[in-house]
This record gives C-alpha cells, structure tokens and sequence, in this order.
C-alpha cells in the first residue's frame, strides 16, 4: 500500500466508529506500534507531553503526507486524551516491579520500571493511553512469557493517591478494577497464583522505599488491619541501635506474625506495637521473638501484666544473666510469675520475689523453686508479707541457695521450740502470780476432807447405835422370854387355885405381849432408818 493510500485512509476515518473504550484503545495501540516503526528509513515520529515533533530523515519527498499524519494524530491525541493530571500511582510486584501514573479517568500517563526484570517485561509495550486494567493485562501477560511467574509467586498491587489530591472513591475502584484484571489474566493461562491489592498512603509508600522495600515487602503487615501509620512505626523498628536491617527485612514475616497473634489475643493496635517494640529490643537478632510475644500473650490471657515479661528480660540483663540463656528460658519465668498470680500473689510481691530470684540465681535453675516455696509458706498461713520476707531472710543466709528448703524447715523447728518454751514460760508465771488461787483451791479440799470425816463419823456413830439397839433389843427379848415362863407358871399354880385370876392374868399377859410387839416394831423402824442414812 502506497504512503499515499494510507494517509488517504486515515484523513476520511469515519470517527464514531471510535466512540467505544475498546476501540479507542485499539485504534491508539495501532497508531503506535504497527503503522508507524521508530526507526523507519524515511521519517520518525515522535510523541512527547502532547505534543508532536517530527524528523526527516532521508526523503523530503513526504514532508505533506506525514505533515497530514502528525496533524490527525496531534487531534486525536487532543480529542481522546485532553490534558489530564495524575490521580493515582498504581505498582504492580511479582517479580518484575512496575508503577504506573494514571489520571481521573482510569488512563495511563506514564510507566516506570523499578528494577531490571521490569524493564524487559514493558521494553516492547506501547501503554500510554491506555486504561489501566488492559494494561495490567497487557503487564501479566508478557511476565508470563518471560518466564518469570512461578506456581507459588504472589502478584501485589499496591495503589496510592497523589499526595496533592484525595480520592477514596477512586482508590477503592482501582483497587477493585486492577485486582479482576491481573486475576483473569492468570486465570487465562490456566496459572492459581494468588493476587493481593492493598491501598496504601504516599508516606508509608515512599517510607518503605527509603529502606528499600515495595508494598510485597509488608503485605502481610498491611493484611493484618493495623493502619498504614501502625506499619510505618513497625518498619521504623529497623532503626533501633543494633538491629541488623538485612535481618530486619528477612523476618518482617516473622513480625507481622507475632503481631497478628497479639492482635487476636485482644491488644489493641497500639499496645500491641508497643510491646513488639520491646521484644525488638530484647532480642536484636529475632532468634526468640515468637518467644517473647507467646509469653507476653500468657500474661495477657492469665489476667497478669504482660509488661511484667519485658520488666524481668530487662532486670536480669541488668544483673548479669546471660541474654541467649535468659531468652531461652522466658517461658520458666512466665510460668513461674503467672502460678504465683494464680495463687493470690499480688504483682507487686511476685515481681520483687522474680527479681530477686534471678538476681540470687543467675543461672536461673532455682526460680521455680523459689516461687513454689513462697506459695507454700502462704498456704502454711503466713501472710504475703510476711512469707515473702521469711524467704528473702533465707535466700540472704543461704547465698548458694542450696540448703534453702533445710533452711526453712530449720527455722520453723526453732520457731516451734520456741513457741513452746514461751508456752511453759507463761505457764509458770501464771502459776506465780496466782498463789491464791491454789490456797483457795486446798481449802476447798480440806473442808472436803472434813465434811467426809464428818459423814465418816456420823456413819459409824449410826452403826453403832443401831448395833447398840439391836443388842438391847435382843436382851429385852430374853428378859421377855424369862418372864412369860415366870408368869405361865404362876398362872398354872392360879389356875388350880382361882380360876377368875387366872384369867385376869391371861389378859394381863396379852396385853403385855401386845406392848412388846409394837415396842420390836418401832426398834426395827429405827435401825432400817439408820442404815438408810448410813
């Protein structure tokens, strides 16, 4: 086709055929890449901020033809494009990194390669013009090509407003807009790889840039929820006197890990920066940092104080302990502190018991003991207080902390000994200053004495009485006896001689007897009366 053709061609396009965004695009991608060769033997076209300049090179022959070419070229720029302002920077990261300048309408202005894999995946790209998301179609593709995709690679799209203008509305939509456009690529080439889009501020972006790291770099930072200013204070981490920043930058996953747990075990995003803060300076090289956080989230969860776990980390490396050991064994110590607040220790007495502890015991082999013993002098009945300063008393006397359980089981055999010779002492003085008592007590005993004599007496004065009676008594009865056979022979003799006195002394003799009956009556009653009150 002659030259002349062409430019015919273009001068009579019919331009609602270029209303639609598609054909817009294609219609500039043509302009661009197939009609017009860079190095063209005969002329060279160039476009640069709008405006057109043009070089002959070798036939003057042309001059008209590519006048008219440039002149619509030059319109369709003004009519399709116009004059636009960046609204929005848009960095994609797989391997190959490249950011893109894209104005309110969603088109690209410019293309900047940020390191060497992106200047071969966008070499042979025309995306000036474009809309973003073909573009990053466009991106995705030759990546793909080039062979720089793995299974298990990551895209990142990170997007950023001006500093000069402010748009959410737009950002969420490119966030959107770029994410669909990569994932359907991939999804084209039959590729899983996962995309991430995140909306990130100008300050974090050019912060993170300084140190040397793209927005794949802290991803996972920004996918925990933590604000963009919460990400800035973490990569500022890297600037703690003896933190290594090629470490830093290796285990910034390690970090956004450990932050995240602390996230779900209820800190809120500035405590939970703080305390990692802390563990940062506790442990330089990272070798523990997991550690530290699942101690601290120990505290958390135990109802205790998780600073407590960076206060112990800094006291003992103030004392001596050695800082690779003390690391190790932060969990001993946490355990050691979380028994003594679930025993009813307050935070005070345990803090000061830990410290002393491991100032007493750098090797740290006799804490546990240590805590366990003041739980058990507590449970033993003493008071906080007072367990706490009986178990110092002891580690002072027993610097090497070896016979200390002998040491305690020692001083409370003295302190029983002593409790009782205290006991016997106020027993005595209470025997002193008391005599009336025990005089009080022996003449008690002695009118006792007395009243038994007495009733003794009385008893045998009774016995004898009534043995005294019973004898009587018995005397009577053979005087009695001695008697009636005097009266039953005389009665005889009267009979034979008065018969009328006979009778008369029969009933004298009856009445007699009669008297004597009642007299043995009331005799027995007065012995059974004297043996009762024997």
């Amino acid at each position: 086709m002659r030259k002349e053709d062409l430019v015919e061609q273009l001068e009579t396009m019919e331009k609602p055929e270029v209303h639609l965004d598609h054909h817009k695009y294609r219609l500039k991608h043509l302009l661009r890449t197939r009609l017009y060769a860079r190095n063209n033997s005969d002329f060279q076209l160039k476009k640069q901020w709008g405006a057109i300049t043009m070089s002959i090179l070798k036939n003057t022959k042309v001059i008209a033809p590519v006048l008219s070419v440039a002149l619509l070229f030059g319109i369709y720029s003004l009519f399709f494009t116009g004059s636009q302002e960046a609204a929005a920077y848009v960095t994609l990261q797989v391997n190959p990194a490249v950011q893109l300048v894209v104005d309110k309408d969603n088109e690209v202005m410019q293309i900047e390669p940020l390191n060497d894999d992106a200047k071969q995946v966008v070499g042979e790209l025309e995306l000036i013009g474009m809309e973003l998301e073909i573009a990053l179609e466009m991106i995705t593709t030759a990546t793909l090509e080039l062979g720089y995709v793995d299974a298990d690679k990551e895209f990142v799209l990170s997007i950023r407003n001006v500093e000069s203008l402010t748009n959410d509305e737009l950002l969420q939509q490119l966030a959107r807009g770029s994410k669909q456009a990569v994932s359907d690529s991939l999804s084209a080439a039959n590729q899983t790889n996962e995309v991430h889009s995140v909306i990130v501020t100008p300050e974090l972006f050019e912060l993170a840039l300084e140190k040397g790291l793209l927005p794949s770099d802290y991803i996972d930072l920004m996918e925990t929820g933590i604000s963009p200013e919460a990400v800035q204070e973490i990569l500022m981490l890297s600037d703690i006197d003896g933190v290594d920043k090629n470490v830093f930058l290796d285990e910034l996953d390690t970090v956004a890990s450990a932050l995240e747990d602390m996230l779900e075990a209820g800190f809120d995003e500035a405590k939970a920066i703080a305390m990692l803060q802390g563990a940062v300076k506790a442990d330089k090289d990272f070798e523990e940092l997991s550690t530290i956080i699942a101690a601290m989230i120990d505290m958390q969860d135990s109802g205790a104080n998780p600073e407590q776990s960076l206060a112990y980390i800094q006291a003992a490396l103030e004392q001596g302990v050695d800082q690779d050991m003390l690391l190790e064994e932060i969990t001993t110590l946490t355990a050691a502190h979380i028994d003594m607040i679930e025993e009813g220790v307050s935070e005070e007495t345990a803090s000061a018991l830990m410290k002393a502890a491991m100032k007493a015991d750098p090797s740290l082999e006799e804490v546990t003991t240590i805590t366990s013993i003041l739980i058990d002098l507590m449970e033993e009945g003493l008071t906080e207080q007072e367990a706490l300063a009986k178990l110092l008393a002891a580690m002072q006397a027993d610097p090497t902390l070896e016979n200390l359980d002998d040491l305690l089981e020692g001083e409370q055999e003295a302190k029983e000994e002593e409790d009782e010779a205290k006991e016997e002492e106020a027993s005595s003085e209470g025997a002193e200053t008391a005599p009336s008592d025990d005089a009080s007590r022996d003449d008690e005993d002695l009118e006792d004495d007395e009243d038994n004599d007495d009733d003794n007496r009385s008893s045998q004065l009774s016995t004898s009485l009534s043995l005294s009676n019973k004898s009587e008594a018995a005397s009577n009865n053979d005087k009695d006896e001695q008697l009636k056979d005097e009266l039953t022979e005389k009665e005889d003799e009267t009979e034979k001689t008065d018969p009328s006195s006979a009778k008369q002394a029969n009933d004298q003799e009856a009445n007699r007897e009669s008297d004597d009956d009642a007299n043995a009556d009331d005799e027995e009653a007065d012995v059974e009366e004297d043996e009762d009150n024997e």
